[in-house]
């Protein structure tokens, strides 16, 4: 089975990379990456990729400008037609498109004139951003979906919001039918250093350590964390710790990560390489990142390898995955009353909680979401 992968937003995560790299290591699948870039591109990644590796299945098309950004149509024309020019399309079996929105347009006009069929993964940005900001494009977005063989989310949360969303539309049932969800996977590093489950997690009596692991930036919500941790120190005999690792995002990153720092509680410890974060999640107790939008959030994964019990956004990427409770609680990211309860429950439950956490992470294995990806996109 030869894949084409459409993937305008490569660069941006390193889920792509691991979702083109272990299909590949599937016995008769193969594919390439096609990345339209811009025209003279000095993008920098937050993601370091296997260069050897890139090289041979990676097909870079740098035919966009700065702007091409702002006119979906126009740009999308644009693209596909480089594709016809630079891609033999028709020596691929299937197209996987890792959005519904820019790559989806992309296989479907592919479908129409090669007759390639296609599957969807449907991405956080498609849900807050396309589907929210951009809905004159709902008819196209319903199109793509129409003639998808199959439609990809990584998160049931993300699959109920959109099928409640287009629920009156006359072929949703169709489209239900095709919907699946398959998680994104962790670094094989986090699940061959997991917690050792026999050996039971113990509470400090006197300090508790809160971690949050990810970008400074308004999306993160890290400041209704910090507003809830204070309420809660004063309901608890212990003392908190809140332990902050990321890079402040821009200037306002910058001026949220001032502001915080000048909180007691905060901890702030920059950017940290795999092992030191390793040993920053063993020496914490809890987990917490209540996003305002998220499209996985593989640090949650990390942290349940370690047996910490989370607290995330309900109705964002991660939220469904597990009934609440199992791993963790899932709160409204804009209640810190929400945050701090949860918090409180967590506490009551918290070796059962952890214990979980560690048994569950398996599910997050690359190998196994691979094979999961190939059945629903027609391997033989």
């Amino acid at each position: 089975m030869n894949i084409l992968h459409l993937n305008t937003n490569y660069r941006n995560s390193k889920i792509h990379y691991n979702i083109v790299k272990h299909l590949n290591e599937i016995d008769g699948v193969d594919g390439v990456v096609v990345l339209p870039d811009l025209k003279e591109s000095n993008y920098k990644s937050d993601y370091t990729h296997d260069k050897e590796w890139e090289e041979m299945f990676l097909k870079k098309i740098n035919c966009l400008n700065s702007i091409d950004k702002f006119m979906f149509h126009l740009r999308a024309k644009k693209v596909y037609k480089m594709i016809k020019q630079n891609v033999n399309v028709e020596s691929y079996d299937h197209t996987l498109a890792h959005s519904l929105y820019s790559n989806g347009f992309l296989a479907l006009k592919l479908k129409e004139y090669y007759g390639i069929t296609y599957s969807l993964i449907v991405t956080n940005t498609d849900i807050n951003k396309y589907m929210k900001l951009m809905p004159h494009l709902k008819s196209t977005a319903l199109k793509i979906m129409d003639e998808a063989e199959n439609i990809i989310y990584s998160s049931p949360a993300h699959k109920h919001r959109v099928l409640e969303s287009i629920k009156k539309y006359h072929n949703f049932t169709k489209i239900n039918e095709k919907s699946c969800v398959i998680p994104f996977g962790v670094d094989t590093f986090w699940l061959q250093n997991k917690r050792n489950i026999n050996v039971t997690r113990e509470l400090d009596s006197e300090v508790l350590k809160i971690l949050y692991v990810g970008k400074i930036n308004a999306n993160k919500n890290i400041q209704s964390t910090l507003e809830a941790l204070n309420t809660l120190k004063k309901e608890i005999p212990k003392k908190i710790e809140f332990h902050i690792v990321g890079e402040p995002v821009g200037k306002s990153g910058q001026k949220i990560l001032k502001n915080l720092k000048k909180d007691s509680l905060v901890k702030y410890h920059g950017i940290m390489k795999e092992n030191d974060l390793l040993e920053k999640y063993r020496n914490s107790d809890l987990f917490i990142m209540p996003s305002l939008t998220e499209s996985f959030g593989l640090v949650y994964v990390e942290a349940m390898s370690q047996g910490l019990p989370l607290i995330y956004s309900k109705g964002e990427g991660f939220d469904q995955h597990f009934n609440d409770g199992i791993v963790g609680v899932a709160v409204n990211a804009k209640e810190t009353n929400q945050i701090k309860e949860a918090v409180i429950r967590i506490l009551d439950n918290y070796s059962v909680i952890s214990n979980n956490s560690i048994e569950k992470v398996d599910n997050f294995n690359w190998v196994k979401i691979a094979n999961c990806f190939a059945e629903k996109m027609g391997r033989k």
